[in-house]
């Protein structure tokens, strides 16, 4: 068949040219003198990857389930008594894996489509009195349902019942594609798999050891030979293995390193989420589910999409191959003939995965699912990067001495002004401040998103702003913030700007753009100018400027007219959130000018949270803690959406779609309003523990 193979399945996954090229090398001595600056390059940099500075690596000739192998018998001893819930086909293969080698496993049978049970393995450890259990296993990822499970979760569950239970994770189809943090989970053994997102062939199994699992070796009783770690820790702390290695594999991961330290690790994330969720888009717009069963469990690397009944996805998956070229997961165990899997981790970019969905699309029609030609890739939702942007401070650029105050502030965002903070007179000295506030302070580490707002594109300011600016502290900047714009091709200037700077500058992140809505050009095209790059990631109402566009009879700021019989803005407010919700954007109100009167301020805030917008600017530093108080859900608020979450899900275990609580019916949309909330008070609370200043992706 002409053309190249369409690689779409979990894992193996595609193989970039480079890393070909580097594993395309003769054989070489593995006991040389010069092995070991190949070898202890590895084990260093691996850590990165997982997220350790403690931890361990080790590199096998095999598969993940090698690294399953590896991590049980280095550790435990037969008779020893693990938990490990099933809710998959590789949470399945693990559990047996470990009764094989003797082991008691308690199970924890979980519905396929939901993750690993934190509450429930934490019921588990609380009732251990004598700490029988050894270890609890988790699998990150499981491949076969595409549910990924919230690790953090699990080992706040072992904390809070205060058990000494080593932690295993399986995160072979997770780690370097999802978000993994070996340290902060204080994850024990950590296993993956060179085939997924890692991009390279099979052939290594990897596990990564904690100090504490290093010192369980030394009473763990489980056989061992091939994969025993103190023969590796041995031969390892001079450079070499126990026995040969695949050197081509060892070049080709030395080749993986480096092309994932040159795209980042949080940059990879974002690309994985963002991919994900544009297979997520085509799933609804076919009108057919996931076999995850809530977004919680979403998965950014696999997505398993269920048929309807009668249509059986092993006929998708030979089709797709036969006619087309596309090789496409299949559904495994008791999910068999049931769904098809797409994968989209590793080396993938967006054309990429349009072919997939283009041909599973093809494929589905062919055996006589009746999908619209097209749809799927004209699905369009794409929930932007997250923030969290509760807060967002104004500081003019022409006075630098307010960008330490700032940065010391409580706002969420932070946005340095070029434009109407900024007298003509001002402009370019301005921008040389700003360049200079990018690059002396670490916005970041503060939890900070930083942004600059630039000119509009109708002044001869705008080119300079954007060129300057970014040219020379793009690396530390998140977003370009536009004012006034009033057509998709506004944004199109700006957004082929960005994209030749970052080329040419070898910026490594896709800086985002927002947007200010603020004349009745813009409101009257907002749906389109919502559509109109991949780099959108909010829109604000500009008040002031939208006022006087449409010619209204205030002179105030974001304040109330009397004449009035209600919020004359309402309308304006309901149209750009509702075409930030259809694009995946975050809505921000803009600003109230009068920050001596914090009654009015705070009931703007209100009505506009209560319309869905996620935050609103501060112009003084005055109104940083009203914003940030309205649009953090309040702890009874957030209480009653996890209990909501609870009670369906107890509800789905049941078989029943819908519950009560408290008197009042719930179903999937309350769940859906309840995520949001959840979702806000975690990433709230993860930036109150120091980490940066992102909100959830919104369901």
């Amino acid at each position: 068949m002409p053309g190249r193979n369409f690689l779409f399945v979990p894992g193996p996954t595609n193989v970039p040219e480079r890393i070909l090229r580097a594993m395309d090398r003769a054989m070489e001595d593995h006991r040389s003198a010069a092995f070991p600056e190949l070898a202890t390059a590895l084990f260093r940099d691996l850590r990165n990857v997982f997220k350790t500075t403690t931890g361990q690596a080790f590199l096998f000739p095999a598969t993940g389930t090698g690294g399953w192998e590896a991590a049980l018998v280095n550790t435990r001893s037969p008779g020893d008594r693990v938990i490990a819930a099933r809710y998959g086909q590789f949470s399945h293969l693990w559990i047996e894996l470990a009764q094989r080698h003797g082991l008691r496993v308690d199970i924890i049978d979980v519905e396929w489509g939901e993750g690993a049970p934190a509450d429930r393995i934490g019921e588990i450890l609380s009732q251990d009195k004598q700490h029988e259990i050894k270890g609890v296993l988790v699998v990150h990822n499981e491949t076969a349902t595409g549910v990924t499970s919230d690790v953090g979760a699990v080992r706040s569950a072992i904390d809070a019942a205060q058990h000494p239970a080593l932690l295993y994770v399986d995160g072979v189809s997770s780690i370097g594609s999802i978000d993994f943090r070996m340290d902060e989970w204080k994850v024990d053994l950590a296993i993956t798999g060179s085939q997924k997102g890692l991009m390279l062939p099979a052939g290594l199994g990897i596990v990564c050891a904690s100090p504490k699992a290093l010192a369980a070796r030394e009473h763990a009783k489980c056989p061992r030979a091939f994969f025993d770690f103190g023969d590796m820790i041995r031969a390892n702390a001079t450079g070499y293995f126990p026995y040969t290695p695949s050197i081509p594999m060892l070049y080709g991961l030395r080749e993986s390193l480096a092309i994932i330290a040159e795209e980042g690790l949080e940059n990879i994330f974002a690309r994985h989420q963002r991919l994900a969720e544009g297979v997520r888009a085509a799933v609804r717009a076919w009108g057919l589910k996931l076999c995850a069963k809530a977004p919680k469990w979403y998965s950014n690397t696999v997505s398993a999409i269920m048929l309807p009944e009668g249509a059986n996805g092993a006929d998708v998956i030979d089709v797709a191959f036969r006619r087309y070229n596309l090789a496409l997961g299949a559904g495994l165990a008791r999910m068999a003939g049931k769904l098809f899997r797409i994968g989209h981790l590793g080396d993938l970019n967006e054309l990429m995965l349009l072919g997939a969905i283009a041909g599973a699309e093809m494929a589905m029609r062919d055996v006589g699912i009746p999908v619209t030609p097209g749809i799927g890739l004209a699905a369009r939702y794409e929930p932007a990067h997250p923030r969290l942007q509760r807060s967002e401070l104004a500081v003019p650029g022409s006075q630098p001495a307010l960008f330490l105050k700032a940065l010391e502030s409580a706002a969420d965002y932070v946005f340095l002004d070029l434009e109407d903070a900024v007298a003509p007179a001002d402009k370019e000295q301005a921008r040389q401040n700003v360049v200079a506030g990018l690059l002396e302070h670490d916005w970041k580490a503060r939890g900070k998103t930083i942004a600059v707002r630039i000119n509009g594109i109708d002044t001869h300011y705008m080119y300079r702003d954007v060129v300057d600016v970014v040219e020379q502290a793009g690396h530390k900047l998140d977003v370009v913030l536009v004012p006034k714009v009033g057509v998709p091709g506004d944004v199109y200037l700006v957004d082929a700007l960005l994209t030749q700077i970052e080329t040419a500058r070898r910026i490594p992140h896709r800086i985002g753009i927002e947007l200010l809505i603020e004349t009745a050009l813009g409101m009257a095209n907002v749906e389109a100018i919502a559509q109109s790059s991949r780099r959108l990631e909010a829109m604000h109402f500009g008040v002031a400027d939208f006022a006087a566009s449409v010619r209204a009879r205030t002179v105030s700021i974001g304040g109330l007219n009397p004449d009035y019989p209600g919020d004359q803005w309402h309308g304006a407010l309901v149209r750009m959130v509702t075409a930030c919700r259809a694009y995946g954007l975050r809505a921000i109100d803009g600003p109230y000018g009068d920050f001596k009167d914090p009654d009015g301020f705070r009931a703007a805030a209100r009505r506009a949270a209560a319309l869905g917008y996620e935050g609103k600017w501060a112009i003084h530093p005055s109104q940083i803690a009203m914003a940030n108080d309205v649009f953090t859900p309040p702890p009874a608020e957030v209480e009653r959406a996890r209990r909501i979450l609870r009670a369906l899900d107890e509800a789905a275990r049941a078989g029943r779609g819908a519950a009560q609580l408290d008197g009042r019916m719930i179903d999937a949309a309350s769940a859906r309003m309840a995520q949001n909330i959840v979702d806000m008070a975690a990433a709230i609370a993860a930036r109150a523990a120091g980490a940066p200043a992102l909100a959830a992706t919104r369901a």
